[in-house]
């Protein structure tokens, strides 16, 4: 009995840990089908002072959760950055989350890459944020509207140039898409 149970508990923990690192082989939209809204999150600052997101009232915010270690996570931040500037302007706050367990991974990455002044990057080490909204893979992206409810949520890499781009922007405006699927 004790074999079978730590052979089940073993499968349990490298399952979950597969599922944080392998986004779907098609990245996946969904919206909620009743709208809930998005208590505030807890994270850490770059330099380890606690701070609570989203914490825009009246903004959309765009909630990008990601890792250093996750490749498909490095592939799409550049896009997502320059995603970024271009909605900045319309009143979308783009914080990109970190579910590295260490922050300093996360601090020495931001140095030695360009930092965007349209992205906030902050650590959640503990997952307290990823919990909160359950994100199991990474990456994935929720979309918070200005009333402080869930819009719509991409899990996987995002065409942050093409398709996704527009499903994203046609969110924030107001005005979905019929591309995102209600869970």
């Amino acid at each position: 009995m004790k074999v079978l149970l730590g052979a089940l508990l073993t499968t349990v923990i490298v399952g979950s840990a597969a599922l944080a690192e392998e986004p779907p082989a098609t990245p996946t939209w969904s919206r909620p089908t009743v709208p809930a809204a998005v208590a505030d999150l807890s994270a850490e600052d770059l330099s380890g002072n606690a701070m609570v997101i989203p914490g825009h009232a009246g903004q959309v915010v765009l909630l990008h959760f990601w890792a250093t270690w996750c490749g498909p996570c490095l592939e799409e931040l550049p896009a997502l950055e320059q995603v970024a500037a271009v909605l900045a302007p319309e009143g979308v706050t783009t914080i990109a989350i970190s579910e590295d367990k260490n922050a300093g991974d996360v601090r020495s990455f931001v140095a030695h890459h360009a930092a965007t002044p349209h992205v906030v990057t902050v650590a959640d080490p503990r997952r307290v944020a990823a919990k909160a909204l359950k994100v199991n893979v990474l990456p994935t992206t929720v979309i918070v509207g200005r009333d402080g409810t869930e819009l719509a949520r991409l899990v996987g890499s995002g065409d942050w140039t093409g398709k996704d781009l527009a499903i994203l922007k046609a969110e924030v405006s107001g005005q979905p898409a019929d591309q995102p699927t209600t869970r």
